[in-house]
């Protein structure tokens, strides 16, 4: 495509030879394995390759399959498996920037993947990449506060036993408030500062 573009050429002949040219370790080309037959292009091209062709199916996939494991082992040179973790085992879980500590719950059924709890109980699935195991003590797990909902309200609780969080009213000094209302802004201009008659009263 880079080069149709920098000569000026029609990108479309370019994808035309690029489907008609067999994939690396097959004898397939992108065409033959959508309709089992070539493309016609600008090279001559023998009539009978024109004509549909019936490709041996299990052939084709067990070719494809080695082609990606032969990728895949190249694509995993210099990496290591990590270990599995256990249950309440202690980890610290990578949030953003930081490693905040929490607690395995159990092994997800997907691979490689943990359900975790956090220090606030919240439950999380995370890769295990993303965990990184530690020899801290096991960390105590407090549950979240649950919104009072419309049905426990309806339900003839009383409304002393429901617990609500309390919020303690912020106090700010007199002295303070009556500063900001006397305070006056400092002026550079030492002149008569006047209000504009639209503003002033009328008595």
């Amino acid at each position: 495509m880079k080069k149709s573009n920098d000569s000026k050429q029609d990108a479309f002949l370019a994808l035309l030879e690029f489907r008609n040219s067999p994939i690396s370790g097959m004898e397939q080309s992108p065409a033959e394995l959508l309709m089992s037959r070539k493309l016609r292009a600008k090279l001559p091209i023998p009539k009978h390759l024109l004509k549909p062709k019936s490709q041996p199916i299990n052939d084709v996939r067990q070719r494809l399959r080695v082609r990606q494991l032969r990728q895949k082992a190249a694509y995993d040179q210099g990496t290591k498996q990590l270990s599995s973790l256990q249950p309440n085992e202690s980890v610290r879980i990578r949030q953003g920037g930081v490693w905040n500590p929490a607690v395995v719950v159990e092994q997800h059924k997907l691979p490689r993947s943990y359900i975790v709890a956090t220090s606030n109980g919240t439950q999380l699935r995370r890769n295990r990449q993303h965990l990184m195991p530690t020899n801290e003590p096991p960390m105590i797990i407090t549950p979240p506060m649950e919104p009072v909902g419309e049905e426990e309200r309806c339900s003839g609780i009383a409304p002393s036993t429901v617990r609500s969080p309390v919020r303690s009213p912020v106090i700010f000094p007199s002295t303070e408030i009556e500063e900001e209302h006397v305070r006056t802004p400092l002026r550079r201009s030492t002149r008569v500062r006047r209000a504009p008659s639209r503003l002033i009263e009328n008595i």
